[in-house]
């Protein structure tokens, strides 16, 4: 399924008055998008709301036997202008070798009709007749870097336990190698979102950092952005760190800015899972993230009755439900974040869908936008129901 997922309108070579006290903005021929009052002078009977996406259909289900745990929620989608093609990473997950997850490969040709090629590149059970193509890795996205030489065009930035950040290149976004050294000791424990910012010529990445009770759980350090209230009546919990690099090869230099977070607006104890953060490439200063908001079920404690179906069956205390946000920025690090739904929890056929999270990549069909996204049928802590999962199912919404 799909999800075309723009705020607002395009404007062209106009010129447009941002206040009444400056003057007028010259827009040239660029493509424009009303993602905020940036461009706005007076704002009469109306008001600036996300747009609502529509679903289409479901595109790719676990039916492997290394995808027997379902597909999670990470992973990324981009075009490939040499092989013509549309490549989508995912994770499946298989309780019949550990670590049990990996990065894995499906293909299209238009976005909508995906295969699972028999790649040749990583043995699991005693075959490479499968689509994996990086084993053990989970937590990255892949990206095409145009500068880089021909054997290292695609690069993956990926984090995992007790290695940490670390980078695999690979020319054909297939046959990945690791790179010699660590990027960083920090592990985000969720998907990094990776893309060249052609703003400031650098790469950026984002990713999970986490403050709790007793401070921030990394070994590295951490600043807040002062677009942020902080300190707040409690820990931020999870929260978007952001860095930023000069190549994909170099050492992430300390502290990390975070860039986004809960605030006093949000209910108690809610934090944001994962970013999906990406550069609109059609406008200029336009960044989008669509942020998952976690809403716990054991905290509050006046929530812990949520959170028994789940310790009823042998899951997890770290329990709830996940959906996703819009979240827009014209410089990467002041995010405005709107409260509406983008993905809620729904209904889809016979699946009540629980966690939902968006792949960052936006694919382009004619004059629509397309993006993808996983739905699981579970709680976060429901971890018994994972495994009789037969599948986790990647689906998708459209505009």
């Amino acid at each position: 399924m799909f999800e075309r997922a723009l705020v607002g309108i395009f404007l062209f070579g106009l010129m447009v008055s941002v206040s009444g006290a400056e003057s007028p903005r010259n827009l040239g021929t660029d493509r424009h998008v009303f993602i905020d009052r940036r461009m706005v002078d007076v704002l009469s009977n109306a008001e600036l709301t996300v747009n609502p996406p529509d679903r289409e259909e479901l595109v790719l289900i676990a039916d492997k036997p290394w995808e027997s745990g379902g597909i999670t929620s990470y992973g990324n989608v981009l075009w490939d202008p040499e092989a013509k093609e549309y490549k989508l990473y995912y994770v499946p997950v298989s309780w019949d070798a550990e670590p049990g997850y990996c990065t894995a490969l499906a293909t299209s040709k238009d976005g909508i009709h995906w295969e699972k090629p028999n790649l040749g590149q990583v043995e699991w059970n005693g075959s490479k007749e499968n689509n994996i193509v990086v084993w053990a890795q989970r937590e990255g996205t892949v990206a095409v870097d145009p500068s880089a030489p021909p054997e290292k065009r695609f690069a993956l930035v990926s984090s995992a336990p007790e290695v940490g950040t670390q980078l695999f290149t690979s020319p054909d976004g297939i046959d990945f190698t690791l790179q010699e050294g660590q990027l960083s000791p920090h592990q985000s424990d969720s998907q990094i979102s990776t893309f060249w910012d052609d703003r400031i010529g650098k790469w950026a990445h984002y990713f999970k950092v986490y403050e709790g009770e007793d401070g921030w759980h990394t070994d590295s350090k951490v600043e807040v952005s002062k677009t942020i209230p902080y300190p707040q009546d409690e820990p931020l919990g999870r929260s978007v760190g952001r860095v930023v690099t000069e190549k994909l090869s170099d050492p992430w230099k300390e502290p990390f800015l975070c860039v986004m977070s809960r605030d006093s607006r949000d209910p108690e104890r809610m934090d944001l899972y994962t970013n999906a953060a990406i550069k609109y490439d059609r406008a200029p200063e336009t960044y989008l993230a669509f942020p998952t908001p976690y809403y716990h079920y054991n905290e509050p404690e006046s929530r812990a009755y949520l959170n028994e179906p789940t310790l009823a069956i042998g899951g997890k205390r770290n329990d709830g439900v996940i959906e996703t946000q819009l979240a827009v920025s014209r410089d990467g690090i002041d995010w405005t974040r709107y409260r509406t739904h983008y993905i809620p929890l729904h209904r889809y056929e016979d699946l009540e869908l629980k966690v939902l999270h968006v792949y960052p990549g936006i694919v382009r069909e004619g004059d629509e936008l397309v993006q993808y996204f996983a739905g699981y049928t579970f709680t976060h802590g429901d971890t018994q129901v994972r495994y009789k999962n037969l599948g986790r199912k990647l689906s998708g919404y459209s505009e």
